[in-house]
């Protein structure tokens, strides 16, 4: 009964020895999966602040094609005036 009883012991604290262990990989998972969001985190922050600059540079792209048609529209209007 008492070797049992040992037994029984070992086998309880091994097997919290194990769940100790499998705790402290996880807590260790954790810390690198934390940094991981983080870096992918900056990175997408970063990659917004690239957009809205690309944006902003296509809008004022977009409004100098818009003021340079605008010329052209302006310009045939005289040829064609000058052509009467």
């Amino acid at each position: 009964m008492e070797t049992q009883v040992w037994v029984l012991g070992g086998v309880a604290g091994f097997l919290v020895a194990v769940l100790l262990l499998l705790f402290r990989v996880f807590l260790q998972n954790m810390g690198s999966l934390k940094t991981l969001i983080n870096e992918i985190r900056m990175e997408l922050v970063k990659q917004n602040e690239q957009l809205k600059t690309l944006f902003n540079k296509a809008i004022d792209q977009k409004e100098k094609v818009d003021r340079l048609e605008g010329r052209v529209a302006e310009v045939e209007r005289e040829i064609y005036s000058k052509r009467e």
